[in-house]
């Protein structure tokens, strides 16, 4: 089976992962399961090869010719270690399905540790001396990850699902993300996250400027290779994020910030001088670090012996490390999805928004839903009352805002006679 890997900047399939599966209706058809069972009978090596060999002539049947397709190919740790493994076998494969061997990426996946780095190396080393790229499959799983990327310096990291899953509602998957892009650009490698399954953790790793996706949100693995995804992109959704200007930006407000540094004692006046700022987002150096709520800081003072042991402390220590953290070009419409979709929202009153990953201001939930109420207003407004479309006024602002950004697009007209007293009779 085959699951596309997406570009994020050119926004299209660049790839297939070739997946292995068992039957259907078994146990072993989960690939874990089915290579474990293989290397309890002694036959992993076997089973890797005939499935690399299946994989390769299944995606030569349907993208032999389709040259800017490449293919992630698994390949276990441990069959590379095997001694019975034969260098030769994959490119041997290659040639006779008609594929190129820079076409293809061998994606290592760590079942077991490695023990002996000099065999492990040399066998990765030949793979790339005949042309295929190298990949580390599930950073952050396995038992080698970050020693692997510093000896092999992969052309490709893939981040485990873990790290992805609801990264906008975590600033810790947020932070460990964007270290591992910092690093990834020094070393000149690619990053693909994995397991991508909303399109507010998509709109995350767009801003973090990661390079590829897979995932659920694009397309499941299926038999056929198509380049066709299930999810459309943003700026293709008719009435979705509207114009550009409805983005969070819209509602942001300045609101100061707090040092992290800065003693609780001195925070607590802050609150007393200000009896209008319910919070503080703390900031160092433009980069959002946590928020410090009134009602929190209070009541944490007002405890017994609370001034005692909190006053002359760093407020970093005491303030909320996870607070809701929104990109200002976040539409509004995604984010006023978010806020009903996640119990995460419930408790909170305001939310800080960044722009480049710096700190912007802060916005209001009642000035999102008054916003919200505003476009769903003027939407009804100009909107065809008997189908419900857009009217002239949306259309002429989309066609203005394509011929502004030089894009090719394609206006159908389409007019149809006697149609209201038609749709008044029947």
């Amino acid at each position: 089976m085959f699951q596309p890997i997406v570009d994020l900047k050119r926004k299209t399939t660049c790839a297939f992962e070739g997946l292995v599966r068992g039957p259907f209706h078994s146990a072993l058809h989960h690939p874990l399961s089915l290579f474990k069972v293989a290397e309890e009978l002694g036959v992993l090596y076997e089973t890797d090869t005939f499935a690399r060999i299946s994989t390769i002539k299944a995606f030569a049947e349907q993208a032999a010719l389709d040259e800017h397709l490449h293919l992630f190919l698994n390949i276990s740790i441990n069959a590379v270690m095997n001694p019975a493994h034969q260098q030769g076998l994959t490119l041997e494969a290659l040639q006779k399905f008609g594929i190129s061997p820079d076409r293809v990426v061998i994606e290592v996946t760590e079942l077991q540790p490695v023990d002996n780095f000099e065999a492990f190396i040399s066998a990765i080393n030949y793979y790339r001396s005949i042309g295929f790229k190298v990949a580390i499959d599930d950073l952050g799983s396995g038992y080698n990850g970050l020693r692997i990327w510093s000896e092999v310096r992969p052309d490709f990291v893939k981040i485990d699902r873990h790290f992805v899953s609801d990264i906008h509602l975590h600033e810790d998957k947020r932070l460990f993300m964007e270290t591992l892009m910092s690093l990834a650009k020094s070393t000149n490698t690619r990053v693909v996250a994995e397991g991508i399954e909303t399109e507010q953790e998509l709109d995350v790793l767009i801003n973090l400027d990661v390079d590829l996706v897979q995932g659920y949100l694009f397309k499941k693995p299926e038999e056929v290779i198509s380049e066709d995804l299930l999810y459309e992109w943003p700026e293709n959704k008719p009435n979705q994020k509207g114009e550009k200007g409805e983005t969070v930006a819209e509602i942001a407000f300045n609101h100061p910030s707090v040092h992290p540094n800065q003693l609780v004692n001195s925070v607590s006046e802050l609150f007393l001088e200000h009896p209008n700022y319910d919070y503080f987002p703390v900031v160092d150096e433009g980069r959002v670090l946590g928020m410090v709520w009134r009602r929190d800081l209070m009541n944490l003072l007002a405890r017994k012996f609370g001034h005692e042991l909190h006053a002359k402390k760093s407020v970093k220590s005491v303030m909320d490390c996870t607070p809701i953290i929104i990109d200002s070009q976040t539409s509004l419409v995604d984010l006023s999805r978010l806020v009903t979709e996640s119990h995460d929202f419930s408790s909170k009153d305001a939310f800080i928004i960044e722009k480049k990953k710096e700190y912007l201001g802060c916005g209001d939930f009642r000035d999102l839903l008054r916003k919200m109420t505003d476009l769903k207003v003027q939407s009804a407004q100009y909107a065809n009352p008997l189908s419900g479309l857009p009217g002239n006024v949306p259309i002429q602002k989309k066609l203005n805002k394509l011929l502004k950004e030089k894009r090719q697009f394609m206006v159908m007209y389409i007019d149809v006679d006697n149609f209201k007293p038609f749709n008044d009779h029947y």
